[in-house]
């Protein structure tokens, strides 16, 4: 393990319903997304969730908390407790979650004191060293987050996010709309005192059936002064699996990816 992610612990917010891909035969983190060589050169499924859990190993974080609602358990079923990966996979059980910031929230008191990595199970991004090099920044800068950034073209799909020509993040754009382009954030790592504004912020928000994102609550922390710098990565790419399109572009693509 690389010293600088012995104390970091990776969640996955895994409790969404992918409304927008109808019904599915499994959770849609589960979904097979190619078939690409396995550790002995024989070919092997690539589920949606391989990418955040490869960089997570790639970044020497092998303890993960997944956090499910009780509609997901065949993802506890397929993963198991992570030991033929390596890795030591733990489990949040949620019912009906707004949103991604409350299933990240939710794992706060498995992660404890520790620094948090944060990827998402439905967004396949490049490069796999991601993780790896926001822990190398958290370990080295004074900064409450970090964030890791590849260009994007689909401002009506992801968030955009400013930051100067020093890395320095002064806000976050909310899926900004069509025609916007710029950085989206791909992955992140924070420490404790981001951890426990973002559990208090979410608990004390008072929205019902608004959904927020991590996003908005960065902006939050943004306003209050916290530290937020970025890592940019301008020959990464970013690839949610959301939609019809672009899971069928991940299945045309795969074979192009790392894994």
């Amino acid at each position: 393990m690389n010293s600088q992610s012995r104390d970091i612990v990776g969640v996955l917010p895994a409790a969404g319903k992918a409304t927008r891909l109808g019904t599915l035969p499994c959770s849609k983190e589960i979904l097979p997304i190619g078939i690409v060589p396995g550790p002995t050169g024989s070919p092997r499924v690539r589920v949606a969730i391989d990418c955040a859990l490869a960089a997570f190993r790639a970044a020497g974080i092998d303890r993960v908390v997944i956090v499910l609602t009780p509609e997901k358990d065949d993802i506890r079923r397929y993963l198991g407790d992570g030991t033929d990966r390596g890795m030591r996979l733990e489990y949040q059980d949620v019912t009906d979650s707004p949103s991604s910031a409350f299933s990240v929230s939710a794992a706060h008191p498995m992660v404890g004191d520790a620094d948090t990595a944060l990827a998402f199970p439905d967004i396949q991004f490049q490069p796999g060293n991601a993780l790896l090099a926001l822990a190398a920044t958290r370990a080295s800068t004074p900064s409450d987050l970090s964030l890791a950034l590849v260009p994007s073209r689909r401002g009506e799909k992801v968030d955009l996010v400013r930051a100067d020509g020093l890395g320095a993040v002064s806000r976050i754009d909310i899926k900004p709309g069509p025609g916007h382009q710029g950085w989206t954030w791909v992955a992140a790592v924070w420490g404790p005192r981001f951890g426990r504004f973002l559990a208090d912020a979410v608990s004390d928000a008072q929205e019902p059936g608004a959904e927020r994102h991590v996003g908005d609550y960065i902006n939050e922390a943004l306003a209050q002064g916290f530290a937020v710098n970025a890592v940019r990565f301008p020959d990464g790419t970013v690839l949610d699996i959301g939609t019809h399109g672009d899971l069928a572009q991940a299945w045309a693509q795969n074979g192009e990816m790392e894994t």
